[in-house]
C-alpha cells in the first residue's frame, strides 16, 4: 500500500487515509501545533474569567511548552580510544577540559604531556578500578594540569600534594598504574 501524499510505503492507517513514516511525522508535528495554540488560549480564557470575576479560580493549567534546543555553534566530538577496556562511562567534559590544560602544557613540556596521556589511558582500561573512581582520578589530574599551567610560584602546592596523595591511594594496588605515576609526580614536584 502507498502513502496517501508521497510514493513511499505506507505504515500509519490514519482517518484520512495511508501514511508512511515521514507523512505521518508532518501530521503529528501539525497536531502538536495545533494543540499547543488551543492550550494557550485556554490559559488565556481562563485568566480573563479570572480578571472579569475578580477572584482566581486556581483551576489547572497547561504548563508552557519549552521549544526545542537547537545547537548552531560549531559541534565538537572527542574521540577517545579506548581498546579492550570494559567501562560504564566518561564524563567527556571532564576529559574536554583535561584535554585543554594539556594543549597549554604542550608549550611547555611535551614529554610530560605524554606521560600524562599515557597515565590517564592506563587509568581508564584498569578494570579493577570503578568508573566512579576513574572519574575521580581524571577530575584530579584535571586539577594538576591546571596547575601546571600556572608559574610554580603561584601554584597552590598544598592541594597539589593533596590531590597526588589522593591520587595516589586510588592506584597503590596495581604496580603499571604506580610506575605510570612516578613521571607525572615529578612534573608537580
Amino acid at each position: 500500500m502507498k502513502c496517501y501524499q508521497c510514493t513511499n510505503q505506507a505504515i500509519y492507517d490514519t482517518q484520512f487515509g495511508p501514511f508512511c513514516v515521514h507523512c505521518y511525522h508532518k501530521i503529528q508535528q501539525i497536531q502538536d501545533g495545533q494543540n499547543e495554540n488551543l492550550e494557550r488560549m485556554l490559559n488565556y480564557l481562563g485568566d480573563q474569567m479570572d480578571m472579569v470575576t475578580g477572584f482566581s479560580t486556581g483551576g489547572p493549567r497547561f504548563p508552557e511548552r519549552k521549544p526545542p534546543i537547537i545547537h548552531n555553534a560549531p559541534l565538537t566530538v572527542n574521540s577517545i580510544n579506548i581498546d579492550r577496556s570494559v567501562i560504564g562511562n566518561v564524563n567527556t567534559g571532564l576529559i574536554d577540559s583535561l584535554e585543554v590544560s594539556m594543549q597549554s602544557i604542550t608549550q611547555i613540556n611535551n614529554d610530560g604531556v605524554e606521560k600524562i596521556k599515557e597515565f590517564t589511558e592506563a587509568v581508564l582500561k584498569e578494570e579493577k578500578l570503578t568508573s566512579n573512581q576513574k572519574e575521580e582520578i581524571i577530575q584530579q589530574l584535571e586539577f594538576i594540569g591546571q596547575q601546571l599551567n600556572i608559574e610554580a610560584e603561584k601554584r597552590n602546592n598544598a592541594t597539589i600534594k593533596s590531590v597526588a596523595y589522593g591520587i595516589v591511594s586510588l592506584i597503590n594496588f596495581s604496580a603499571s598504574l604506580m610506575t605510570l605515576w612516578d613521571p607525572v609526580k615529578k612534573l608537580i614536584q
